[in-house]
Order: structure tokens, then C-alpha cells, then sequence
């Protein structure tokens, strides 16, 4: 039985060809490996530092969350993805907002690791919908859902949407989806909840995906109206190795 760190080498180290090869005809069977290429690429950016350029569009006044025009904010920040927790800390000061809401950019940028460790086989289902072409590429869109019973009491909240995922290494490039409380008796404090998102990545080079762009919204069906209207899109950039 494998160890945690031989089995960490191993997802970071096996040729992607050898992931999802010729599976990807059949778009039911590379699901295991569709959890396992999501673990590997959150493993693989936070051994980066990157620029974080992120605007925010209020979009309409709201007298009653003291908001009476809309407005716009600009930020630019480095950020050692291994220390996300830091980032998050440290933007604590200086939020969009007021004493009735705030917006932390931080959040945005976390919706990239799209759940994190929680983002595993036993916690989710993945149907397969359709084929789709984005950004020039034939990709497998799967609808994606939390099971439930898996839940956790001191559980936040778990990604529910679509995905869009290359036929040939598995990699998820592009998502929409929300952020859903862990049960319908548990509220949920993740700070973009109930916000709507789309995220997609970009291929530096053969192999390597890395984010490119997060869009966060809080205008559509969804909206939660603890906060005003608002898009926000979070742009990444100038990728370093630490």
C-alpha cells in the first residue's frame, strides 16, 4: 500500500498520456481519474507564486445595504499559492464594503482550487452530459453534485455545476458552478456563497494547465441579497515557480 507522500510523487509524476489516454472516447470511465488530475493540479499551483489582478463591479445601488451607486475597485496582488491562508489574512483590511457586507478578493481566488481536498470521488457525483467545444478544444461536460450524506457537521459548503474536461489528460479547463451550504440545516459562512463563478485555465506549455481567469457574479438566479450586485473578475499572471 502506497504512503501518502509516494502516492503524492505518483499523481505528480505519471505521464498524463498514461492518465486518461485513450479512455477519453468513452467519457464514463476516466472519472476516478478526473478526481486524481484535479489533486494533482491543486498539488502542482501552489508550488507558484503569481500575480493577481482583480476587479470588482458593483453594479447597482442598494440603499438598504447602504449602497447608493455603483462602483468600481481595482487590485493587484502577488500571491505564494502555498500560502493562501496568509493572502486570505492579509487582505482582511481595505475590503469592498461597509458594516452590513464586505467582499474578500482572497475568496475569489480560492474558488481555483475548486474545493480543495474535498474535492474527491466519495464526496461528489459526476454525471456526463454532453461533448462541447471550448476555447477551440472538444472537451467532456459533466454535471457536478455533492452527495450529501458525506457531509460533515463542521463542513462549509461544496461546488455544484458543470465541468468541462480535456479528453485526453483529464484535466478539468473551464467550470461554472456555486458553492452550495454542506446540508439545508447547515448555514454556511464561505464567504462566496451563493455567489455564481466560472473559472477556466490556460496550457502554459504541453501538459502543464494552470488558472487563467475567474469570473464571480452576484446578479443571476442565485443572487444572495445579503450583498449587492456585483461581478468580479480575477486575472492570473506572470506564474514563478517558488
Amino acid at each position: 500500500m502506497l504512503g501518502r507522500a509516494q502516492f503524492i510523487q505518483l499523481i505528480l509524476f505519471t505521464p498524463l498520456a498514461s492518465l486518461c489516454g485513450n479512455q477519453g472516447s468513452v467519457p464514463e470511465t476516466p472519472v476516478p481519474l478526473i478526481f486524481q488530475r484535479q489533486l494533482q493540479n491543486n498539488i502542482r499551483i501552489r508550488q507558484y507564486s503569481v500575480t493577481v489582478e482583480t476587479h470588482i463591479h458593483i453594479l447597482k445601488s442598494a440603499p438598504y445595504l447602504l449602497v447608493f451607486r455603483g462602483k468600481q475597485y481595482h487590485f493587484v496582488d502577488r500571491v505564494a499559492l502555498s500560502r493562501i491562508e496568509e493572502f486570505q489574512e492579509a487582505t482582511k483590511n481595505g475590503r469592498p464594503g461597509n458594516i452590513l457586507w464586505s467582499l474578500n478578493r482572497a475568496a475569489f481566488v480560492s474558488e481555483i482550487f475548486l474545493g480543495g481536498y474535498k474535492f474527491t470521488q466519495d464526496k461528489y457525483r459526476l454525471k456526463f452530459v454532453s461533448t462541447d467545444r471550448w476555447n477551440h478544444l472538444e472537451c467532456h461536460v459533466y454535471q457536478v453534485d455533492p452527495i450529501k450524506k458525506h457531509h460533515a457537521r463542521g463542513d462549509d459548503s461544496y461546488f455544484q455545476g458543470k465541468i468541462w474536461v480535456h479528453p485526453d489528460d483529464c484535466t478539468i479547463v473551464h467550470s461554472t458552478g456555486l458553492y452550495v451550504p454542506a446540508s439545508r440545516l447547515h448555514f454556511s459562512l464561505v464567504e462566496f456563497h451563493n455567489f455564481e463563478f466560472e473559472f477556466s485555465w490556460v496550457e502554459l506549455q504541453q501538459g502543464l494547465w494552470l488558472p487563467a481567469k475567474v469570473i464571480t457574479n452576484n446578479s443571476g438566479l442565485t443572487r444572495d441579497d445579503t450583498y449587492p450586485e456585483f461581478e468580479a473578475i480575477t486575472l492570473f499572471r506572470d506564474w514563478t515557480l517558488l
